[in-house]
């Protein structure tokens, strides 16, 4: 879903359903929900055909599959994914967490669950209004914010002297090795050359 349309969709938000499935109809709504699901089905994506055939092992793989039965699916399985998603599970956790949800900016973070909380409500033919302020609120999306935690080594001849890791939390991890004798012979800053006696300990 967030892959439709490259670098547009991230910033579209969707209009309310249209009730009619003719084509025409499609073509003059290019930004609702029934184009967006008819245009993804129509792209025959692998997960969707690989699980219509597994579900019917009785069905042969050289037999293409009708539109109609692959829509039905996609929706169904979009309907039990967003039921799911705002039933049962903590949604503003998922949208919130920088784990789950790629790195675009805070208002596009907020468009993507506000377009899927629409779909949400138009699977299940209950679309309303959502507060945009209140739902952004509500999401609580914040910016990234790094974390330094340094580690101090003395004397480590088989490390570098700068090792730098992070992890998906974005925690950096950095180990400064010191050569202690090198740094007491060049250590030459004159505002704290006081605590010189403090690296001899």
């Amino acid at each position: 879903m967030i892959n439709f349309k490259p670098g547009q969709n991230r910033q579209q938000t969707y209009s309310q359903a249209v009730n009619n499935t003719n084509t025409s109809d499609l073509k003059d709504s290019k930004y609702t929900f029934k184009y967006l699901l008819h245009s993804l089905t129509g792209k025959r994506p692998e997960f969707l055909t690989n699980f219509i055939y597994e579900a019917n092992p009785e069905i042969s793989k050289t037999i293409e599959i009708l539109f109609d039965i692959l829509y039905s699916t996609f929706t169904s399985l979009l309907t039990s994914f967003t039921e799911l998603m705002f039933t049962k599970l903590n949604y503003k956790h998922i949208f919130s967490s920088h784990s789950n949800i790629l790195l675009y900016t805070i208002s596009n973070r907020i468009n993507i669950a506000l377009n899927l909380a629409r779909l949400h409500l138009h699977l299940n033919y209950t679309y309303k209004t959502i507060n945009y302020r209140k739902f952004a609120k509500d999401l609580n999306i914040t910016p990234i914010r790094m974390q330094l935690h340094y580690n101090f080594l003395i004397d480590q001849t088989d490390k570098p002297l700068i090792i730098i890791k992070n992890d998906h939390k974005f925690n950096i991890y950095i180990d400064i090795n010191i050569p202690q004798t090198y740094f007491l012979n060049t250590y030459r800053i004159p505002s704290l050359k006081k605590c010189n006696h403090s690296f001899e300990k």
